[in-house]
C-alpha cells in the first residue's frame, strides 16, 4: 500500500511541474517547443490547452524532411523565443530525447544554435547546465545504482 501511495504522490508531483520555464537567460521545456503559433497567455494557462500539453511533452526534433510531420524544427525554436520575447540567442533546453549515444547532453542540436538536449535517464549518467556569461556549460554526473532504492520500495 505504501508503494501505491508513493506512485500517487509522484503522479501528483509531476502534474504540478511547469511544462515550460522561461527567464531572460534560458528557456526549458519538457520535450519540444510548440509546433504551432501560440500566445504567451496560452503557455501560462497551459492546463486549459490539452493539445498544447500533448505537443510539448511528446514531440521530438525532426530528423529529416520526411519526419517534419512528427517532429519540431528550427523554425519552431525561433518562434518560441519570439513568443516569449527573449533574445534570439537565448538557450532552449529540452529533455526527453537521447540524441548522443555517448552521453546525456547534446549541444546545438539539429544545427540550431543555443538549442540543447538533456537526457537524464542516459545509461552513462545525467547532466545539468551552468551558465558562465553567455556560455552554457554542461556538467555530467556518473550513474548511480538504483538497486538500493528499488529494494526499499518493494
Amino acid at each position: 500500500s505504501s508503494f501505491k501511495t508513493s506512485i500517487k504522490n509522484s503522479t501528483s508531483f509531476f502534474e504540478k511541474l511547469p511544462y515550460i520555464a522561461s527567464t531572460e537567460c534560458f528557456i526549458c521545456c519538457h520535450a519540444a517547443p510548440p509546433r504551432e503559433e501560440v500566445t504567451k497567455e496560452e503557455l501560462i494557462n497551459i492546463t486549459d490547452h490539452p493539445k498544447l500539453i500533448q505537443d510539448i511533452t511528446s514531440k521530438r526534433l525532426s530528423t529529416g524532411k520526411h519526419n517534419r510531420s512528427r517532429g519540431y524544427s528550427k523554425g519552431d525554436v525561433k518562434r518560441l523565443r519570439k513568443t516569449l520575447k527573449v533574445h534570439k540567442k537565448t538557450p532552449l533546453i529540452v529533455g526527453h530525447t537521447p540524441m548522443d549515444p555517448f552521453g546525456p547532453v547534446w549541444q546545438n542540436v539539429g544545427n540550431v544554435k543555443h538549442h540543447h538536449i538533456l537526457y537524464s535517464a542516459h545509461q552513462n549518467g545525467s547532466a545539468a547546465f551552468i551558465r558562465s556569461g553567455t556560455d552554457m556549460i554542461p556538467l555530467t554526473f556518473p550513474p548511480e545504482s538504483l538497486l538500493d532504492a528499488i529494494n526499499k520500495i518493494t
